[in-house]
Parts: C-alpha cells; structure tokens; sequence
C-alpha cells in the first residue's frame, strides 16, 4: 500500500517509430509511505522516464529503502515479438545503508537471522516469471544467525521464481576482516518448505582473534588474545538459528595467553608457585563438530616450552555454559608433539580422560599434572578436580 502522485503525458501513438502497441509516454511519479504488510518499505521514491516503441525507458529512480537509499535506471521490454505483453526488464540498481533486517521484515522472512547494513550495485533482469540479481555487496555490523562477520564484501547472485516464490541466493566471494583477522567463505542460501531457510557455506579463517570473536557473541572470556586459522563447513535445513547449525571445524592456534583461556587462572592455584596467567602459548590445534546449538570439542590443545594443556567436551552456543575435561602439564616440553604422545600414553589418553583414569590429588600435584572439569560459563569458569 502507498500513495502515488505525479504527472504522466500520454501522445499519439502515431508519434512513435516503427509498429508500436503502446502509446509513447512521459512520467514523473513519486511514491510516498509504500508499506507491505503493515511494514514500511519507503518513504518517498521518485521515478522519471518514458515509454517508446513499446520500451519503457526508467531514466532514474531514487529515494529510500529498507532504512537506507537506492539509485537506479534501465528498460523494461513490454511486449515480446509476437505482440504478447509480457514485460521483460533489465535494471541496474544502487543501494546503500539499507537495514538487512527491515528488508526482511517486509519480505515477512524472519529479521533476527541477518543484522546489520548493506550497501551494494546490481543488474537486475526477469519476466513475470523469475527474476535474477548479479551483482557485489559489502557491509558492516553484519550477523548472521547470532555470528558476527564484521566488516563483509562479496559477489551476489540471486534467483527467485516468481510462481512458486522459492528462492535462492548465492555469495561466492565473501571476504570479511572480523576480530583482527581475515574471514573468506561461500555461501548459499535458499527458501526452506517448512520455513526458515536452507544453508551450505564453506569458510576459512586467517589470524582470527577468537577470544574478541567470543566478546562479539556476548560471551566476554577475560582480557586475552590468541588467533586462530583453519577452515569451518556449516549448513542446516530450515535453519531459523544457531541450534539449527550443524559443520565441523579445524583450526590450528598461535600465541595464545594463558590469562585468555577460561578457567587456566583459576587452574593455576592448584599447581603451587606456577602461574599459567602470562604464559603464551605458540602453537595448538582445535577440530571438533557443531550441531544442536553447541560445539564439541573433539580436541583442543596448546603447548609452550613449559606447559601443555589437553581439553574436549562442549560450549554452549547461546549461554555460553561449558562442560569441559582437561588436562594441564608443566615441565620442559621443548619437543611438544613427542611430549603429548608421551602423555597420551602415560593416562591412556585415546579421547581424553577415560573412566579409568583416576588419579589421586596428591600424585597430580608432585606430577605437576592436573586433570580438572571446567564447567560454568566462558565469562565466569568454574573449576572441579
């Protein structure tokens, strides 16, 4: 809904060149306050052109949208060869600043999936039956479903079938900088029949500051700093959030402190004058599975020349809450990867920590080996031998 005004000038069709259906036309129009549903899509859009031989001409188009504005032009074929009107458009189009989640909220899909706002240049061409964008976008403050992409640009190609409303939308190019690092992917994303929307996306990770990512998802872990590099699959049917989420994960880990991991300060107190706060960790690796709103942790583990930690168990997506086992080592471990099989084999440590395991208190301690649980929240660990 909305209001139209303006002028329109309509001529004797003889006036036009050729054989033409359709009187030649000039307009100037302006919409005010367009609305879908109840949500308001604009506020004010002024179109100017004209309609010859058939052709009508959009010789620009700007105002607002979604919260922000947008520029365009292009042509519009009315009739087809055989005299059918059957329009056939081609248009490029500029935006900027629009609001992701208002521009969803109009096209009644849900606006908590996707955040932030978007700017961008397309081609936009279809028929009364389908209708497909190419084009780039880049934007900032971007999330989707709860993960923050901070700063994105990418390609865009979109299709839509305009008889069975399904859709989809493809970004093969993204490349964000997030939390200090780099963040490369490619995502697809198409209409669900049982709502939501269809997911598959592939990315990869360059020096990502994981512990500022983890600040960015509402889980503040202390102040830290540790980046991490690897690659992550994620996709879902009818994905409407996080718990719908299901991929895997490997990322390999460099100079991490101590003081940034949660629940290793608390740790510290039970391994006698050793502190483990500004330890820097050079080197680790993490791999495990994402689904049903968590992440389990297969392994993560980080060595120094002093001290080694071994960990696996689940963080909890929304909350934050941690079920964790680990196990902190200190000592010379100059020859890291010889000194994890050797403790590996020393606790029979296939996946970690199994039930036969256990080891009395006072033997961790003259061991300087601990196994603990880490269970709590990432902002506010709690520790249990």
């Amino acid at each position: 809904s909305g209001f139209v005004s303006g002028n329109v000038i309509i001529q004797d069709a003889t006036q036009s060149s050729g054989v033409s259906l359709l009187p030649h036309t000039s307009f100037q129009l302006e919409l005010a306050e367009s609305k879908h549903r109840s949500n308001l899509l604009s506020r004010r859009i002024r179109l100017m052109g004209n309609v010859t031989d058939d052709v009508l001409v959009l010789e620009s188009l700007d105002g607002d949208i979604a919260g922000g504005s947008i520029r365009g032009g292009g042509r519009v074929h009315l009739v087809d060869r055989t005299g059918i009107f059957r329009p056939r458009a081609e248009l490029q189009v500029n935006v900027s600043r629009i609001r992701v989640e208002q521009a969803l909220r109009v096209l009644g899909k849900d606006p908590n999936q996707f955040r932030g706002r978007i700017s961008g240049q397309a081609i936009v061409s279809g028929n009364q039956d389908s209708v497909r964008v190419r084009g780039s976008l880049s934007g900032r403050d971007v999330r989707a479903f709860d993960i923050p992409l901070g700063v994105a640009h990418s390609g865009l190609v979109a299709d839509t079938d305009l008889r069975t409303r399904q859709w989809n939308l493809r970004l093969p190019s993204i490349y964000s900088t997030i939390s200090g690092g780099r963040l490369e992917g490619d995502l697809l994303l198409s209409s669900a029949s049982r709502g939501g929307v269809d997911l598959r996306s592939r990315w990869t990770t360059r020096r990502v500051d994981v512990f500022r990512l983890a600040d960015q998802f509402g889980h503040s872990t202390s102040l830290g700093s540790g980046d991490l590099s690897g690659e992550l699959t994620l996709g879902g049917k009818s994905v409407r959030s996080v718990d719908d989420l299901a991929g895997r994960f490997r990322f390999r880990l460099g100079e991490t402190r101590g003081a940034a991991v949660p629940g290793l300060i608390a740790a510290s107190r039970f391994l006698g004058p050793i502190s483990l706060a500004n330890q820097t960790f050079d080197v680790g690796e993490a791999k495990g599975v994402i689904g049903k709103g968590a992440i389990v942790i297969d392994e993560f583990w980080l060595g120094s020349e002093t001290a080694l930690i071994r960990a696996d168990g689940k963080v909890y997506l929304r909350s934050g809450r941690m079920n964790l086992n680990a196990i902190i080592a200190t000592g010379d471990y100059g020859d890291i990867a010889g000194d994890f099989t050797h403790l590996a084999q020393e606790y029979a440590l296939q996946t970690l920590l199994p039930a036969s395991a256990v080891l009395g208190v006072t033997e961790l301690l003259l061991d300087r080996t601990l196994v603990i649980s880490v269970m709590g929240t990432t902002g506010s660990p709690v520790i249990r031998l």
